[in-house]
């Protein structure tokens, strides 16, 4: 694989990675449902955001849509 799918393949795997210590499924919201299904969810979302935002997807200056999906990931992991 080269090229973007390539770097999207990292991409992902990198937010992942980054992601993995914030998601607790031992107690709270996430208590019970699957670690990776939560990372793999999180983690396509904030790449297909990015991929947006690089094509000009994205109306909103980058500051707001940092802080909206900082939001997001707080309500949520």
């Amino acid at each position: 694989m080269k090229g973007a799918p390539a770097f999207r393949s990292h991409f992902l795997e990198f937010i992942i990675e980054e992601l993995e210590g914030e998601v607790d499924v031992t107690e709270g919201k996430n208590q019970g449902l699957s670690k990776d299904l939560i990372l793999i969810f999180f983690g396509a979302a904030i790449v297909e955001l990015v991929e947006a935002w690089i094509t000009n997807g994205i109306s909103e200056p980058t500051r707001v849509v940092a802080e909206q999906v900082g939001i997001l990931l707080d309500r949520n992991l």
